[in-house]
């Protein structure tokens, strides 16, 4: 590859160590201090003694020698990086675990990942600026990219770019050695070593968080992937860790803590001797050592707890390793020119504008979003354009969605990358209060293309019809059913007649003032859904329609036989969900969990997985097709209701749609009216 660079020039056939600029030239020998010699004598004798060998020749003008070493993903490890250097005559290191897109790279651009990684974490306590760095890797070609600056691979074209970028604006020669395997077992090692704490909290979580006692100004407990804060505390060191191991220092008044759980202890005695004030990450687990330092007699916390908030199940809680979010970039592009400036009141503001923007979105579609926004960062960043992300000009945005059309079509896949990333682009743009790019002509014109010449893949879901519900019922909830069977006789019947979700099913609560049984009908009151971003809610009725599979009917055999509690007892009890685990006695079923729970500490539906594997099982047991899913019951109630002659209004105000595209979405017509049509046409 070629490169050309304003006030710099280089030759092709030279590497990333021979950089040349134009205003001097590099000393092939640089005036090594006493204490230099020292540092020198010392390395000669650590890698003498770590490499098993007797001498290493070390030329005079190389100031810092670097080990480095990259991993690649298997079935149970995402694959890392590791590096290792001498920094005031002691070893330190540095590692982590590579994100989605580097894991799906190949061991050279892996390699080069890792050399740019290792000078990002010593760059701040080694000060490499002015230095000529010697890498050690047991990577051929990463050396020879290095040296001798030939990158032909995409991956590996755009990791050398950003590292001859960062080594420029450093003033950083950087060199490689290529080095045996068995001469770099210790970055070997680092590359991979697995952390089973490396966990993250949820965006959502950390937004509501960071609105109720926020804004916060450091990440005590985190790394490279899972920093939520600009400023963190590292294990080891890391691109941009402010610090190594977060009791070194003195924390302050505004910290964000989700520390292993092993740590918890340590972590409140700690923050009591700082006297830090922080958000602070602990499961309900009166049975460990550090919760009688909580509360005083195991259920009331003592007085320097200020609040409490019960998050929920953990799996929408915490996640893994997960990139940074935007906040600081987004508090920036909100304050403008005032960013520098701004005092904490007008930061927070800012704060709580971008989470409260973020919060019109469900959770769901947060997560959606978060990778068509990451692959467009990674191309902005490729591009090198000036100022921040949200400064890119309109035009260009258009021409990245024409890109995501260019690919689409060269995968032979449907318009949906275009859409979701111009949908992405949107929001993202709006949250950091910048006017939205998408609407550019260019931007429009991708999106026509998309939608005109990109063919959809067909969808496997099918439509469930009356008679298969019939047939499930039949099957499945006649007089002696299981508590288990009805319920899921009961979930089926209801989210086919009142056009539901899973996740709305899951919302249905049996609490007498939510779930109102009449003689002729019932009402559901669904609390949020999917398209209801405001939760402002929305109530569902059910028709009596006698027989088997009547949905008040089944409701009704169902509270008995579960022997639900549909009125709270006391202030902030939660009845719980209609959908719920059910266990197996030696008496028969029963409901698994608590029959009641509290605001605080409520009672959970099942998981979707759980929900729809089950009814997989079910269904195939009726001999139903194999493409029926949950789904399927508010498609076939539609399309049911569409048959009888029920206009797409009424539909799609009973179906909670936004809009009757969304309702012809989810129709499906038979094949037999249209031949019928057809006929009598001669």
């Amino acid at each position: 590859m070629s490169w050309a660079f304003g006030p710099w020039s280089r030759l092709r056939t030279r590497g990333l160590g021979h950089l040349i600029e134009t205003r001097r030239t590099w000393s092939s020998h640089l005036t090594v201090s006493p204490a230099a010699r020292e540092d020198l004598a010392f390395w000669r004798d650590y890698f003498d003694h770590f490499n098993g060998r007797r001498s290493l020749w070390l030329p005079t003008h190389v100031h810092t020698l670097m080990h480095c070493d990259a991993a690649g993903k298997n079935k149970s490890f995402p694959g890392g990086w590791g590096a290792w250097t001498v920094l005031n005559g002691q070893v330190v290191s540095a590692r982590g675990t590579w994100d989605g897109r580097i894991s799906s790279f190949g061991s050279t651009p892996q390699e080069l990942q890792a050399v740019l990684n290792g000078l990002r974490s010593f760059q701040g306590p080694a000060g490499l600026e002015g230095q000529t760095i010697r890498v050690m890797t047991d990577n051929l070609n990463a050396a020879n990219i290095i040296n001798k600056g030939s990158a032909k691979a995409d991956n590996c074209y755009v990791v050398a770019y950003e590292l001859l970028w960062y080594c420029v604006e450093r003033n950083i020669r950087l060199e490689a050695q290529w080095v045996p395997r068995d001469k770099n077992q210790f970055a070997d090692y680092l590359s991979k070593i697995q952390d089973p704490d490396d966990w993250a909290v949820s965006d959502s979580t950390f937004t509501a968080l960071s609105k109720q006692w926020g804004p916060f100004d450091i990440d005590l407990f985190a790394s490279h992937r899972t920093h939520r804060l600009p400023a963190y505390y590292a294990t080891h060191f890391a691109p941009g860790a402010a610090g190594v191991d977060a009791f070194r220092f003195r924390w302050g008044r505004a910290c964000w803590a989700y520390p292993p759980f092993n740590l918890l202890l340590r972590v409140l005695k700690h923050a009591q001797a700082c006297r830090a004030r922080m958000c602070l990450l602990a499961p309900v687990w009166p049975t460990r050592d550090w919760w009688p330092f909580l509360t005083s007699d195991g259920a009331v916390f003592k007085g320097f707890v200020h609040g409490v908030r019960v998050l929920g199940k953990p799996r929408d809680v915490i996640a893994a390793g997960q990139p940074v979010p935007q906040a600081r970039l987004r508090q920036v592009a909100i304050l403008g020119g005032l960013a520098a400036r701004a005092d904490p009141v007008l930061s927070g503001l800012a704060v709580e504008f971008s989470a409260a923007v973020d919060g019109k979105l469900a959770v769901g579609t947060q997560r959606q979003y978060r990778e068509p926004w990451s692959a467009f960062t990674r191309w902005w960043e490729a591009r090198r354009l000036d100022g921040s992300i949200y400064d890119t000009p309109p035009n260009v945005v258009g021409l990245y969605l024409f890109s995501a059309y260019v690919a689409s079509a060269e995968d032979s896949v449907g318009g949906g990358r275009v859409r979701q990333a111009s949908a992405a682009i949107h929001h993202y743009f709006t949250a950091a209060a910048r006017d939205s790019p998408t609407g550019h002509p260019i931007c429009v014109a991708a999106r026509e293309l998309a939608a005109r010449y990109l063919v959809p893949q067909a969808r496997e879901r099918g439509a469930f019809s009356a008679d298969n519900v019939a047939r499930f019922v039949a099957a499945h909830g006649g007089p002696g059913a299981s508590l288990i069977d009805l319920m899921y006789c009961t979930c089926v019947s209801v989210m086919f007649h009142g056009f539901l979700r899973w996740s709305d099913m899951a919302e249905v609560s049996v609490h007498a003032d939510l779930l109102v049984l009449t003689d002729t009908h019932a009402e559901l009151f669904i609390p949020r859904s999917k398209t209801d971003q405001l939760w402002q809610g929305a109530w569902v009725p059910l028709a009596r329609t006698g027989g088997p599979a009547c949905p008040v009917a089944l409701i009704e055999r169902l509270l008995a036989a579960g022997a639900y509690q549909r009125s709270p007892s006391f202030d902030g009890e939660d009845v719980g969900p209609l959908l719920r685990a059910v266990t197996a006695t030696r008496s028969g079923h029963r409901l698994q969990q608590l029959m009641t729970g509290t605001t605080q500490a409520p009672v959970f539906s099942v998981t979707y997985n759980t929900f729809a594997g089950h009814l997989r099982r079910m269904c195939a047991a009726t001999a139903l097709p194999d493409n029926l899913k949950s789904h399927s019951l508010r498609i076939g109630g539609n399309s049911r209701a569409e048959e009888l002659g029920f206009p797409a209004e009424l539909r799609m105000r009973h179906g909670r749609w936004r809009s009757l595209p969304m309702v012809e979405h989810y129709t499906r017509r038979e094949l037999a009216p249209a031949l019928e049509m057809t006929r009598h046409l001669v």
